[in-house]
């Protein structure tokens, strides 16, 4: 191999490698922007009384409730699972375990990036779509969001192209690092 083709190489696994370390931070952030977002009726009443008290215990105000990140409904959850019981305890489980796992399986999907491991990246990568989409249907289905009160943030939205954005830097390195390994056969063989 000459030296114009090492350097194309090695410019398309750094390539491939940054897409999926960009995604898996994208996805990171996605944790802190808005998850969920007033609709306009309610985006209007919060914003008439900004300072009242959304949920006291967490401090959350009616100015904070416009947006809600995943992070936000991380403590609400957590606050449910402290004061009530039975069956609100056990939605408040599952929804920390489901946002905790989301976040856990990012967090491995970057160490699989730093390890350039594109078959592990891509499985925890689909771990976490199909991990993400369940926490979601939860919020559906509970009609948490997508109903009267609130919609979709943009960091719903931001999260699957993220993660689309890991799969394909994550499929490209591991079609990078079989191409290497048929050339370096191909090589042995001919020598």
């Amino acid at each position: 191999m000459n030296t114009i083709q090492l350097k194309k190489v090695l410019n398309r696994k750094f390539l491939s490698k940054a897409a999926s370390f960009f995604g898996l931070i994208i996805m990171l952030l996605c944790f802190f922007l808005p998850y969920a977002t007033a609709t306009k009726e309610n985006h209007e009443y919060y914003e008439a009384y900004p300072d009242s008290m959304f949920i006291d215990e967490i401090e959350m105000t009616n100015a904070d409730a416009v947006n809600i990140s995943l992070f936000e409904y991380f403590k609400i959850y957590k606050h449910i699972f402290n004061v009530e019981t039975n069956d609100a305890q056990l939605i408040a489980t599952i929804c920390l375990v489901l946002i905790s796992a989301a976040f856990i399986l990012t967090l491995i999907s970057l160490l699989f990036t730093f390890l350039k491991k594109p078959v592990a990246i891509i499985i925890f990568n689909l771990l976490n779509i199909g991990v993400f989409y369940a926490n979601a249907w939860d919020h559906l289905d509970r009609k948490v969001i997508e109903n009267s009160n609130y919609n979709f943030g943009i960091g719903y939205y931001i999260y699957y192209i993220a993660a689309v954005i890991v799969l394909a830097g994550a499929i490209c390195m591991l079609i990078i690092s079989k191409k290497e390994k048929n050339q370096k056969l191909t090589e042995q063989t001919e020598n």
